[in-house]
């Protein structure tokens, strides 16, 4: 199993992957404004018929905040100087794994509106958020 420490680099290889290039070119918010290009961006950023492009726009944003971000710098760095024992790091994440309250906290923090419940701790408290 890799882990996030050992493997600190390739995290945003990962991330780059999975979104590729939009973060870095995402339209800015006055294109989604504009009654010109708005026509445009509905019609480039439309993904899969079932998500609303202005979802698909927030899930990039936040994606570009992690990545492409003046923060993101300060992350990546650190990421690479931090510590802690792979091992402790796999019973941490492995200890309260769940795939769907990580969806939804994605979500949540994308500003893309849900449903379902979701929860920051291991005991399944739900916020009040």
């Amino acid at each position: 199993m890799k882990f996030l420490v050992s493997n600190s680099k390739f995290k945003y290889d990962i991330l780059a992957d999975i979104a590729g290039g939009m973060p870095a070119t995402l339209p800015r918010p006055g294109d989604w404004v504009n009654e010109e290009t708005r026509p445009f961006v509905e019609k480039y950023m439309a993904r899969n018929p079932k998500v609303d492009v202005k979802d698909v726009l927030k899930a990039f944003a936040w994606v570009q905040g992690l990545s492409c971000s003046e923060s993101a710098g300060v992350m990546q760095y650190a990421g690479v100087h931090g510590g802690g024992s792979p091992r402790m790091e796999q019973i941490a994440i492995m200890g309260a794994y769940n795939i769907e309250n990580t969806k939804n906290i994605a979500k949540r923090l994308a500003g893309i509106k849900t449903d379902k419940p979701y929860t920051f701790d291991r005991l399944g408290n739900i916020p009040n958020l």
